[in-house]
């Protein structure tokens, strides 16, 4: 069965991986975060790092400034810090946009082309 978000996060729970592929909303990718958080083992200083580098779905401004509110407002351990990581110039795009409206929000919100880049820029260590 193809489940176009899926989830996966580093062992000492200082990272949470969340990989968006294919088409899929918004909403999708909030319910993850947000389950993935209540079984994450972050008990401070949690990182959420996306890898939309497989990611077909394109979104509004208006979606996107929705989601930067979701991410910002998060009742979780997580920092005020996270990474999206794509790869066509429309997802960088979009992502930069999700930046601006993320830093109004008071969160930092890095956009890279690779992985390295993105984890180096958290902190986070290498995903299992």
């Amino acid at each position: 069965m193809y489940e176009p978000v899926r989830i996966s996060r580093i062992e000492e729970g200082e990272a949470l991986f969340i990989v968006a592929e294919g088409k899929y909303s918004l909403a999708e990718v909030q319910t993850t975060i947000s389950e993935a958080l209540k079984a994450s083992k972050c008990i401070r200083d949690c990182c959420l790092h996306m890898d939309i580098r497989r990611s077909e779905a394109v979104f509004s401004s208006d979606e996107l400034r929705s989601f930067a509110k979701f991410v910002a407002s998060l009742q979780v351990p997580i920092t005020k810090r996270a990474a999206w990581v794509v790869s066509a110039d429309l997802r960088f795009g979009l992502a930069r946009m999700l930046s601006a409206f993320a830093e109004d929000e008071g969160l930092e919100l890095g956009v890279f082309r690779d992985t390295v880049a993105s984890r180096k820029w958290l902190g986070a260590k290498e995903a299992s």
